[in-house]
């Protein structure tokens, strides 16, 4: 007989009924919410941290570093650790944006992952690259489980122009500063990240989710 047993259990959570919808940008850096809201985030930069020493070791041995014991269990350490690094980050920093969408009543709008997939792959072999596109995949799964938990719903929409367009007029942007954007047309102003997150907010909006305020 085994020594433990385990059971799962299913409930239904019936999806909120939303009065708004929090726009989602994420980097590397940071999360930033379209109430103006940015979350540091300090782990992915430590992931990739760990991740570059595995690389300056492959580099230093290219041709033995997968036949030699030592070395190759070092390169598979540090690859370890930056995963482990990134799904602790992705797992604490999912509960904060839940739980801030849940304090407001809000659906979550983040950019659509099939179509970030396909903006990757002409840089599948760029291991930093694939890291990052790793990191956000864990980090919006995690978000999709935990939201669903709380009956949140996620909208997902089309990240295409989140960070060159205009949120209020929809003109072109231009660079005013270093990572801040600024409309020749109507004067609005902001961060990269912030103009990604309202952007967000509005395709959803505009794609049917709550009519804004």
């Amino acid at each position: 007989l085994p020594d433990r047993l385990n059971v799962m259990v299913e409930r239904d959570v019936p999806v909120r009924l939303v009065s708004d919808v929090l726009g989602l940008d994420v980097n590397y850096a940071n999360l930033t919410l379209s109430d103006g809201t940015k979350i540091p985030v300090k782990g992915f930069i430590k992931a990739l941290v760990f991740k570059a020493k595995a690389e300056t070791i492959q580099q230093k041995y290219p041709k033995k570093w997968r036949y030699v014991k030592g070395i190759r269990r070092t390169v598979l350490r540090f690859g370890a650790r930056a995963r482990n690094v990134i799904k602790d980050t992705v797992n604490q920093l999912a509960v904060q944006v839940v739980r801030m969408a849940s304090q407001k009543n809000s659906a979550l709008a983040v950019e659509d992952l099939r179509r970030l997939n396909q903006n990757f792959k002409d840089f599948s072999k760029n291991q930093r690259t694939k890291l990052t596109l790793w990191a956000y995949k864990k980090l919006l799964e995690t978000l999709e489980f935990k939201a669903k938990i709380e009956g949140i719903p996620i909208v997902k929409v089309n990240p295409r122009r989140t960070s060159s367009k205009c949120p209020i007029c929809q003109s072109k942007l231009r660079e005013n500063g270093y990572r801040r954007l600024k409309c020749p047309s109507c004067g609005f102003e902001g961060d990269r990240d912030y103009v990604a997150s309202l952007n967000i907010r509005m395709k959803a909006l505009r794609a049917g989710w709550i009519a804004p305020n």
